[in-house]
């Protein structure tokens, strides 16, 4: 075999420069083989040269990336070693039969050509869902990232150098300054690398984070099948790679004075026209597992004088300050109004007025209020969460005659110790007329006394039900009333704790449940609402599902340890949360 290779080499080289001399050479090399003498004219300058470009050819494809045949390969090695035992069209009992053939994956959309971020095959493999028994390793993944970016369009992609300033400046502009720059209110201790310098300084960090998709943290992603988001963070493939490719490739500098066309950074100004504020700071007290829900009247200061004080206030925008924010699990401000301006306010200075300390405990009582006081969730704070303007058209809408205003603030100085003051800055709308008035609601998973075993990487939580039950009160259980038959939802929030993986809220279509929001890679420390491109128009009698998903093996931080006992589903920061809050307005008839 050897001697017909080397003679079938020599013999195309030689076709290539146009000459016979490297077929003679080949016979002489095959004579020497078989023990026979070569004559010494055979060593001419054609020859050598023909040996020359045979050497180059050999050894071309080292100088570049992997070729699509080296990626093909090395993935079909990953499909024999962790995939075919489970995935196996051969074996009759096997549940889920899967072809590895490139033609079929492609064909049974599996995979989709150039993007592996819309390949169902490479969501799977990605989230760390598949394959259950071997895990792949982030290089393995990435491998397979490769490989179905290179079938675009049936040819290899070429790896080209990257280099910051025309290749890796735009993405960071796209999709990281908004939290990674010095102005970023909320994220003050980010770190930011918006200088070339910076940027290698934190490039290792960078790549680990980019290639464990820990950043940029939110989805949706463009492209998926929920509903499209005004603004997403989310890195495309190509984009993931070309961060990665400058890193590994020295974080070349490329020319400063060649920058292409970036998009500017995305500020969220609150004009304070209103705060509403705890009356003085609190600290809260130590307790076993280190929780404490703690209730404040907060008191209303109208910044502007000048401005008329109408009936109801309408705010369009509006920001959480806090003394120490990470003593803070979450934050809701509720408020409550009735018929006559005294008996909210009574009420709650009653309740007050039990405790020596600011506010009172109040993990239920919150709940706990008369008939006729209509309660409502206005604002929010998480982890995470940045100053919001609202959806043009919109506003939140406040009875600023018989209301109180009150936060239900949930502590944990399991990790961190203090005081804590916390704000609420407001700004007005400017017009009153043709705005939707929006709400918060939650829905979730409730159930009591729901549990899911430890040490268990993917435990699934759900309930499904039509829209009016799903968004029933988290205490009383009371679904939405009969007056109310639309709903036009402007954004969602999920919500979940340090074992969380997945949240997701779907509507059933044509007997299949399609997703409207999901947060596929959750983070509990990068909570953040978003708003949609168009709002959904929903049916509240239509049937829903909120679906999470949990990873028991996770390190719990305030615990200190992976659970060794059943995880509960409840109110505490080592409990678990399945929930996702949607942005709202109710209406009596199907709303444009």
């Amino acid at each position: 075999m050897t001697r017909i290779f080397t003679f079938a080499a020599f013999f195309l080289t030689e076709y290539i420069l146009g000459s016979g001399l490297a077929i003679r050479f080949s016979v002489y090399v095959n004579l020497y083989f078989m023990g026979l003498s070569v004559p010494k004219k055979i060593l001419t300058a054609r020859t050598l040269q023909s040996v020359v470009l045979l050497c180059c050819l050999s050894i071309a494809p080292l100088c570049f990336s992997k070729s699509l045949y080296t990626l093909r390969d090395e993935v079909q090695k990953i499909w024999q070693k962790k995939c075919i035992d489970c995935h196996n069209p051969n074996k009759k009992e096997q549940n889920f039969p899967i072809s590895f053939q490139e033609k079929d994956l492609v064909e049974s959309g599996r995979i989709h050509p150039g993007d592996a971020i819309l390949s169902p095959l490479f969501q799977s493999v990605d989230s760390g869902d598949m394959p259950p028994k071997h895990p792949l390793s982030n290089p393995e993944i990435q491998l397979i990232e490769e490989y179905i970016l290179s079938l675009d369009h049936g040819k290899a992609q070429i790896r080209t150098p990257q280099t910051y300033y025309q290749d890796v400046l735009p993405l960071f502009h796209k999709r990281c300054f908004s939290c990674h720059n010095r102005s970023a209110k909320g994220y003050k201790s980010l770190p930011q690398f918006d200088t070339y310098e910076l940027a290698v300084q934190w490039s290792k960090a960078i790549k680990d984070s980019v290639q464990k998709r820990r950043m940029p943290p939110w989805n949706n992603f463009e492209g998926s099948e929920c509903r499209e988001n005004k603004e997403t963070r989310f890195l495309n493939s190509k984009e993931r790679l070309s961060i990665l490719d400058w890193v590994d490739q020295g974080t070349k500098k490329g020319d400063p004075k060649a920058i292409p066309k970036r998009s500017p950074i995305k500020k969220v100004n609150i004009k304070t026209d209103i705060i509403a504020k705890m009356e003085r700071p609190y600290t809260p007290p130590l307790t076993k597992t280190g929780d404490n829900y703690q209730c404040f009247i907060l008191k209303i200061d109208h910044i502007d004088k000048t401005k008329p004080i109408n009936p109801y206030l309408l705010i369009k925008g509006y920001e959480f300050t806090s003394t120490n924010p990470n003593l803070i699990h979450h934050a809701l401000v509720w408020t409550f109004s009735s018929r006559r301006s005294d008996d909210a306010n009574k009420i709650f200075q009653e309740f007050d007025n039990a405790t020596p300390e600011d506010g009172w405990d109040c993990i239920n009582d919150i709940f706990v209020v008369r008939k006729g006081i209509k309660r409502e969730l206005v604002f929010g704070w998480v982890k995470g969460l940045t100053p919001k303007v609202l959806p043009k058209g919109t506003a939140i809408k406040i009875d600023n005659r018989n209301t109180v205003m009150v936060a239900q603030i949930h502590f944990n100085n399991t990790l961190i110790k203090g005081s804590n003051h916390t704000e609420v800055r407001m700004e007005l709308a400017g017009r009153q007329e043709n705005l939707n008035g929006l709400v918060w609601h939650s829905v979730g998973y409730h159930e009591e006394g729901s549990s899911m075993p430890a040490r268990t990487s993917r435990v699934q939580k759900s309930e499904e039900g039509p829209l009016r039950v799903l968004l029933s009160e988290i205490a009383s259980k009371k679904p939405i009333g009969q007056e109310r038959k639309w709903a036009k939802v402007y954004g969602t929030l999920g919500h979940m704790h340090y074992y969380g993986k997945q949240v997701e809220l779907s509507y059933k279509l044509g007997g299949k449940y399609k997703c409207l929001s999901c947060i596929d890679r959750w983070d509990v420390d990068w909570q953040e609402s978003t708003y949609f491109k168009t709002p959904a128009i929903l049916n509240l009698d239509d049937p829903f599902r909120v679906r999470c998903v949990f990873d028991t093996t996770r390190w719990h931080p305030a615990m200190g340890h992976v659970p060794t006992s059943p995880v509960i589903i409840g109110p505490l920061a080592k409990d678990e949360m399945c929930l996702m809050f949607m942005l709202l307005s109710y209406h009596q008839s199907k709303p444009h």
